[in-house]
């Protein structure tokens, strides 16, 4: 089959399969897109590798619209790229909040507070030591 395969009808082959539900009133019109590399692939500023699974996404009809619109633009190599750097920023942001969180309770413990402590008085001597060595 030649040309677009994004711009291809109802025969979207394996990759992609339409799960529309048009007419039915009660539920928004989606598509379910399977996201799947054997390939290491460049996303974003960094490189992805490893084992790679297949997944289904099922996602609102506009939302896989626009990640067509940008990949057609040249804006994502892949709608599967474009996924792939969405969920990995995601992860880095609830990872972040998670380790504030973390940050906020150690900050509040006693006997935590107390070790920290502990351990900088621990190093004072090796401290002053290597502020000695600075040059200038």
């Amino acid at each position: 089959m030649t040309g677009n395969p994004l711009s291809r009808g109802a025969d979207r082959g394996p990759w992609m399969k339409n799960r529309s539900r048009r007419g039915d009133p009660r539920r928004p019109c989606v598509e379910a897109i399977f996201v799947y590399h054997t390939q290491t692939e460049v996303v974003g500023m960094a490189q992805t590798t490893g084992k790679r699974k297949k997944v289904t996404l099922t996602l609102p009809a506009d939302l896989v619209a626009d990640v067509r619109s940008l990949v057609l633009e040249g804006r994502a190599v892949s709608q599967s790229a474009f996924v792939t750097e969405a969920l990995a920023q995601r992860v880095r942001q609830v990872q972040a909040v998670k380790l504030k969180e973390e940050f906020r309770c150690a900050a509040a413990d006693p006997l935590f507070l107390r070790d920290v402590e502990e351990t900088e008085q621990a190093f004072l001597s090796a401290d002053a030591e290597a502020t000695r060595m600075i040059p200038g």
